[in-house]
């Protein structure tokens, strides 16, 4: 049998089963993503550090929030756990918001988000009886009568609340309670950091589980000394935990009452530096008597998310971030 490949018979092949060919090399370059897509590691909860941007703030990319932001990651402040962070600026463009923090939101993506505790200037009216400009609610009640039930609940008054939550999750691992820095059980870290990654491909070989663990003592610790920082910012006043509550304006019934965000910037005298990452726009009237737009950090909250996906223990980056920004919010005003 003469089977010798020639011109002519090639280009017969071509001529009659180009459709097959074309078909199979398809068949052939999906399968391959389908495989890869499927057997590729992915990125979980855990591993990813994702900011939002509330609508009436500004818009990141006109601050220095990326740097910030950035610069944080590159400094350490977030435990070897974290291998992605990635910013959703609800802010620039509000019209979308709703369906932005939907999607994501849906999937598990978020950790901290910038809200402002001021009035929502697309609710601005004019009182009949006074004439009087104002405003039916903040940007901070709109986002948790959406939202409230995405976000941790900060009262430090509740015995399972974020905070006494923490408490409890590092008292696991300080003999004599979180508070005392030098009583940390490394052996008590490294039983739960081993059960925990059994199945971690990251942590197949010997010398990985090793410098796993000491990656995870030095995460306990460095939880440990943020929440000292941030008891430390509330007892100053540097900061203050937020009690919102929102009343139908239809029926009087009350829609929510607690404490579900943190004001990080009270007093503009000590941390008004802020405003240089987050801000939103004011309106004042100047000695003159003219009316200005200006950009401030005043009243900005922040509010943690409560995400299912994440895995036990490790919803407590937001707080050594938070104090990140703080600390750098309060330099940036003493200067």
């Amino acid at each position: 049998m003469d089977a010798k490949i020639t011109k002519k018979r090639l280009s017969r092949l071509l001529s009659y089963d180009w459709i097959k060919i074309i078909f199979l090399a398809v068949a052939v370059i999906l399968v391959w993503m389908l495989i890869f897509t499927m057997t590729a590691t992915k990125i979980t909860a855990s591993q990813q550090f994702v900011v939002y941007n509330y609508v009436g703030n500004r818009p990141f990319s006109y601050t220095n929030f990326y740097d910030s932001y950035y610069t944080a990651y590159e400094d350490g402040i977030f435990s070897y756990e974290v291998l992605e962070v990635d910013v959703y600026d609800v802010a620039e463009t509000p019209s979308e918001a709703r369906t932005l923090m939907e999607a994501h939101l849906g999937v598990d993506e978020g950790d901290v988000i910038f809200v402002a505790d001021s009035w929502h200037l697309d609710t601005e009216y004019v009182d009949e009886e006074t004439g009087e400009t104002k405003y039916e609610y903040t940007y901070l009640q709109k986002f948790l009568n959406d939202w409230r039930y995405y976000v941790f609940d900060l009262d430090p008054e509740k015995e399972y609340g974020y905070f006494n939550a923490m408490e409890a999750y590092l008292d696991q691992y300080f003999t004599n309670g979180w508070e005392d820095a030098e009583s940390l059980d490394e052996a008590a870290v490294e039983r739960d950091f081993r059960a925990r990654v059994k199945k971690d491909k990251r942590f197949k070989k010997a010398s990985q589980i090793r410098q796993g663990v000491q990656d995870d003592i030095a995460r306990i610790k460095n939880y440990r000394n943020a929440l000292e920082e941030f008891y430390g910012y509330v007892e100053t006043g540097v900061v203050e935990f937020t009690r919102t509550s929102m009343v139908d304006p239809e029926d009087g019934t009350v829609l929510f009452d607690g404490v579900y965000s943190i004001n990080i910037c009270p007093d503009k005298a000590i941390a008004g530096g802020l405003s240089e990452v987050v801000s939103y726009p004011v309106k004042v009237v100047d000695a003159d008597g003219n009316e200005q737009t200006i950009q401030t950090a005043e009243n900005m909250n922040v509010a943690f998310f409560n995400m299912r996906a994440t895995a036990k223990g490790f919803e407590y980056e937001s707080v050594p971030y938070i104090t990140y920004i703080i600390r750098n919010a309060i330099a940036a005003t003493e200067k």
